[in-house]
């Protein structure tokens, strides 16, 4: 092989190297930033804060936080949407099919126009309370750390209350 094939295939090999490694550690998303309203800030997984843009696409680890006056629209999928209402802050997770949203303060409304399949799960999760959504449309409202209220307009959940060592203490 000369000596000029030889380069150009290292290239190719490290050019692809380079592609590869960008992408680690960030899985695809169909979670997205669609709509604010007011002071949003969005943090990455590190805690970093990113630039906002319109569709701007949210990976697992990434929080979501509102000020007064403020407004957050996520777009968990085509048939999943959340809201983010006035000081509120929302992590969210997304494991292949499985979603989790951390709501550590304010209020969350959620619309979840089609029932998820047996594959899919969606939990809503605060420091002491875990809703399973299904096919259901309401928000959930964290007034203090040790307090959760959960809102339902039509469908069904399934909420079970957590000690601080992770083990599940009642299922409703």
């Amino acid at each position: 092989m000369n000596r000029t094939k030889m380069i150009f295939l290292i290239s190719i090999i490290i050019l692809f190297s380079v592609l590869a490694c960008t992408a680690c550690g960030q899985k695809a998303t169909t979670m997205h930033l669609v709509k604010t309203e007011g002071n949003v800030s969005v943090l990455n997984a590190k805690g970093k804060n990113i630039d906002i843009f319109q569709q701007m696409g949210l990976y697992s680890g990434y929080s979501v936080g509102t000020e007064s006056e403020s407004h957050a629209w996520i777009d968990l999928d085509s048939t999943k949407l959340t809201k983010l209402d006035v000081e509120s802050q929302v992590e969210v997770e997304k494991n292949k099919d499985n979603l989790e949203l951390t709501v550590h303060s304010g209020k969350l409304f959620f619309n979840v126009t089609q029932p998820l399949s047996d594959e899919e799960s969606l939990e809503i999760r605060t420091s002491t309370m875990v809703v399973g959504i299904r096919g259901t449309c309401g928000w959930i409202e964290v007034p203090g750390e040790d307090h959760m209220r959960v809102y339902l307009i039509e469908g069904t959940v399934e909420c079970s209350i957590e000690k601080a060592d992770g083990e599940e203490a009642a299922r409703a």
